[in-house]
């Protein structure tokens, strides 16, 4: 098996043969230093990774795992605040509803009030 190893910061690049099936893990340029021999790499028993450390794989722990039953218990607040919102909403709306009356009536008078007093100047 050939190995290529490469290292682009010292434009230095080789080819070397290794003996067995052994897998190798990826050098990278800060783990190996640039007067760094490559024919020692049969030597160095640490750089291989057995087939068994590499087929094990371990799955993510979930911290935040959400079930339906933390989904129904989240919306109970979320519907009970929305109730609070629509009943203030129309408790606003009526009294604005109330106000906006009151202006318009208001407003009506005082122009009623206006063009009567403009008659009386006129005639």
């Amino acid at each position: 098996m050939k190995l290529h190893i490469s290292l682009p910061a010292a434009s230095y690049q080789t080819f070397v043969e290794v003996d067995g099936g052994c897998r190798f893990c990826t050098f990278y340029e800060n783990h190996i230093a640039t007067d760094w021999d490559p024919k020692e790499l049969s030597e160095y028993e640490n750089f291989s990774i057995s087939l068994k450390k590499m087929m094990s794989t371990k799955a993510p722990k979930i911290w935040c795992l959400v079930t339906p039953h933390d989904l129904q218990h989240k919306c109970q607040p979320i519907v009970c605040s929305e109730e609070k919102c629509t009943k203030k909403n129309k408790e606003e709306a009526a009294e604005y509803a109330k106000h906006l009356a009151k202006t318009m009536k208001d407003a009506e008078e005082k122009c009623q009030e206006q063009i009567a007093m403009i008659h009386r100047e006129c005639f």
